[in-house]
Parts: structure tokens; sequence; C-alpha cells
């Protein structure tokens, strides 16, 4: 049996079994299934590139275990966080990428991925100040004094 799956463009993929049912949600989807058909899995919130690189990720997973990542990160360098081939995979992507890369993860509740996408994020954040986290996200409002003095009062137990 070969499982396809569906992009949000329609691309069809065919995937093993194994490869399959590393995404918790196409284990719910398929496990009343009882077919010797080929099975196609409609993946509509998944954008096809995104689906491409989470297959090409499961196959080779498919021969090298996956390996929790411990928390809280020690360090800023994916190569120190996780093996060799996850780090290169996942410096790899553009910032656009990697957004849909968590949103794909997420949604096919692939935890795994989805962990490793949030480390490469919390990475890029490790040790920088607020202003750098702004830049690097992209994020360009800023609070007038009032907000910001509002929200420190607010949270100062938190803050201090």
């Amino acid at each position: 049996m070969v499982y396809i799956f569906i992009g949000a463009d329609q691309r069809r993929f065919e995937v093993l079994k194994a490869t399959a049912m590393m995404s918790k949600l196409v284990c719910a989807m398929v496990e009343d299934e009882d077919t010797e058909n080929d099975l196609e899995i409609p993946l509509p919130n998944v954008k096809s590139d995104t689906l491409e690189r989470i297959i090409r990720f499961c196959v080779h997973h498919e021969t090298y275990p996956m390996k929790e990542i411990k928390k809280p990160l020690k360090s800023s360098v994916m190569k120190e966080i996780v093996p060799e081939w996850d780090a290169e995979f996942i410096d790899s992507l553009s910032q656009p990428d990697l957004y849909d890369l968590i949103l794909a993860a997420n949604y096919m509740d692939f935890a795994y991925l989805l962990d490793l996408a949030c480390a490469k994020v919390a990475s890029t954040l490790k040790g920088k100040t607020s202003a750098e986290i702004r830049a690097n996200m992209g994020i360009t409002e800023e609070f007038t004094p009032e907000e910001e003095a509002r929200i420190k009062e607010k949270y100062k137990t938190i803050l201090t």
C-alpha cells in the first residue's frame, strides 16, 4: 500500500507507511481505514514545498532515529544541540520556510520536527537584546512611552 500525501496546491507525493506514520495526524486519519488500495491523504494546510521537505526529513529518519532535544538549549549553534544532519536540514531554511515548517509540523502533529523548528527559532534569539529580536523577527512597531510604562507597571513582578 502506498500513501499519497496531497499538498495545498494539489501536488501529490507517494510515501511509504513508515514515513506517513511519523505524523500523528496521519495516524489518526488512517486508523480506521481497512484497504489494500493506495490511500490519499489530503493536507490542505501544508504547502507542497514544505511537504516535500517534511517527506525528505521523514525518509532520513526512517534510518536514523530522532533524538530528544534537550531544553533549555545549551547553545545557539544547532550542530551543538541536535545531530548534524538535522542541524544542516533546519539551518538551510529561510525564515519564511522555517515558519511554514513550524505551521505544517504543528498541523501534522509531528512533535520532533516541531521541536526542531522551534529550537532553531529559539537559537536565533538566544542571547539577543529585545531590539535585536525585533529586527530579526521583522517587528517594526514600538510601544509609545505611555504603553511601555503601562506594560512595565502591569508586569513589574515578572520583570524584576
